[in-house]
């Protein structure tokens, strides 16, 4: 981690000169909504397609490891201590996934989005390629004029795969489960198949949701967890289309979530959180 966050929070420094391609209107958009759309995020289909095999390899060799993960939020979820430890003791990916699939399957639930973490750690060439990407002056640039401060460093990387069927993505707010304490925290979601409809999964934001600060005195987590689903109800705005490459920004306090997978193909994000340089 040490050396990914002294090469983030360098490049943030230097990223005064870059050009975001951000306009005025875009920046109090974010200002106001917590949420905004940038196109051609990854300029051209040749990087697109590179990036779209570089995130796929890293997904499918790390794969097994997205599996357990589900298992074990699960057992937690229902305090099924044997299950946690079941999941630990997969050996295949196969096995994992049976695990997982069969749970799902036996609880009558959705199987979810798998979801792996910081694949732009490793010294193999797609992890590189992941990591230019996340650690690049411009990216810096854009995420430091989002949160208007001086300058970011990079919290995680994250893989989204959500295969056909694969169930909602509930209602949360990032920086609540963040080790930060800090208000400054933005989310770049990069879209790496085509998001063309409701069908697809794409992203929905409570608008706004990241300014109300009588939240979480008046609701309970559930009801900070589900706004949709709570009394205090907000303007739900869908982001789609996406092209390949075309990405959503979100502030670290606006609730978001997806709906089910119903199309028919897979769908594969890549997310890329910064914080604030001075977040602890």
């Amino acid at each position: 981690r040490s050396r990914t966050h002294t090469h983030a929070k360098m490049v943030a420094k230097q990223t005064t000169a870059v050009g975001t391609g951000l306009g005025l209107e875009q920046l109090l958009e974010f200002e106001r909504k917590g949420h905004i759309k940038t196109e051609a995020l990854v300029p051209s289909k040749a990087e697109v397609d590179d990036l779209f095999a570089a995130v796929s390899a890293e997904y499918m060799r790390r794969r097994k490891e997205a599996y357990v993960q589900k298992i074990r939020l699960f057992a937690v979820e229902v305090e099924d201590d044997g299950l946690y430890q079941q999941a630990l003791n997969c050996k295949t990916e196969q096995q994992a996934r049976d695990m997982l699939v069969g749970w799902c399957n036996e609880n009558e639930v959705p199987v979810p989005f798998l979801q792996v973490f910081n694949v732009h750690r490793d010294n193999n060439a797609e992890a590189q390629r992941i990591n230019a990407l996340a650690t690049s002056p411009r990216m810096g640039h854009i995420a430091a004029e989002l949160l208007g401060v001086p300058s970011v460093r990079l919290y995680q990387t994250s893989v989204f795969m959500k295969e056909q069927g694969h169930g909602e993505t509930s209602w949360h707010a990032d920086l609540a489960t963040s080790p930060f304490d800090s208000n400054y925290m933005v989310t770049c979601w990069i879209a790496l198949t085509p998001i063309d409809s409701e069908l697809d999964s794409p992203l929905e934001f409570a608008t706004a949701s990241h300014r109300d600060l009588a939240l979480p005195y008046w609701y309970t987590q559930e009801g900070m967890e589900k706004p949709s689903g709570d009394e205090r109800e907000y303007d739900v705005d869908m982001r789609f289309p996406l092209a390949p490459g075309d990405a959503t920004w979100h502030h670290g306090w606006l609730f978001h979530a997806a709906p089910p997978n119903d199309s028919k193909r897979d769908r594969l994000a890549l997310a890329i959180s910064y914080v604030s340089a001075s977040a602890h």
